[in-house]
């Protein structure tokens, strides 16, 4: 908290202020713990009040510093957890979880996961688990989905790659045999019938041929 500061500092967000710069605002979607879904606008102050997390902490999910924090990352604080999770980018606090940038594909995705883990008669008479272990759990668990949803999309494409290399390397093979070159161009060359021994002749390639 600003108390807590030493004598003569300021807080970041006094900083803001000081400098005529607008204090950060967030557009998040908030999900209660009952389910409730909401749109929300809140500044750095009240993020940090309500979450109870330090000015850094919040860099590790801020949208406006997305390239510079990509790192996969899941902090664990006194009162809340930031998760971290590509384009995923969460605060999870007792009651209720802040999802920044929610119209990305990481966002809609842990929603979706999340939503029916909060009603009651999906635990199939098993315990309540807290909210926030719900919240981590479905995050990591929609993360993993798309991780194997895109190994499915690139499986065929790493096969063919492979197949494709295990052909050059078996023509790369072929071509430092110059007796089955001979072969497969005498197979691809028109053949006559001699009708006075009953011979077939084919245009045999020389080696000069071959070479090129």
């Amino acid at each position: 908290s600003e108390n807590d500061l030493p004598k003569g500092s300021t807080s970041p967000v006094s900083d803001f202020l000081s400098l005529g710069i607008p204090e950060p605002v967030y557009q998040v979607v908030e999900v209660k713990s009952d389910g409730t879904i909401s749109n929300k606008s809140i500044n750095r102050r009240q993020l940090l009040k309500s979450s109870g997390l330090r000015p850094r902490d919040i860099r590790s999910v801020d949208p406006s510093l997305w390239l510079t924090n990509s790192m996969p990352s899941l902090l664990v604080r006194e009162h809340a957890i930031l998760l971290n999770l590509g384009s995923l980018r969460a605060i999870v606090m007792q009651e209720c979880v802040l999802i920044f940038n929610y119209n990305r594909r990481g966002g809609k995705a842990f929603v979706d996961t999340l939503l029916p883990r909060l009603h009651p008669e999906n635990t199939n008479g098993g315990p309540l688990i807290p909210f926030v272990l719900e919240v981590v759990e479905a995050a990591l668990l929609s993360r993993i989905q798309r991780l194997e949803q895109r190994m499915m999309e690139l499986e065929p494409r790493v096969e063919l790659t492979s197949r494709a290399g295990a052909l050059r390397q078996m023509l790369l093979d072929l071509l430092e045999d110059t007796e089955e070159i001979r072969r497969i161009c005498i197979l691809g060359k028109p053949c006559t019938l001699n009708r006075i021994n009953n011979t077939v002749e084919c245009l045999v390639p020389s080696e000069k041929e071959i070479a090129e």
